[in-house]
């Protein structure tokens, strides 16, 4: 997972219009660990970013 990917929660239909997405702005330690720390600017909370951790997410798109 790295910045500029787009995101789900792990588990929701990617499908669904009322399932957050969101975009990755930052990643913390990726290789320290395999659970890390994301950032993402989610959908639902009006762009603001939130605090996940790479095991509740899935990538649906990946920057280039």
């Amino acid at each position: 997972m790295q910045v500029g990917d787009l995101v789900k929660f792990k588990g929701e239909d990617t499908n669904d219009p009322n399932n957050g997405k969101g975009i990755v702005v930052e990643v913390k330690n990726p290789t320290s660990s395999v659970t890390y720390e994301v950032w993402v600017s989610w959908n639902f909370l009006d762009g603001e970013v939130g605090r996940n951790f790479s095991y509740q997410l899935e990538v649906i798109n990946e920057s280039r």
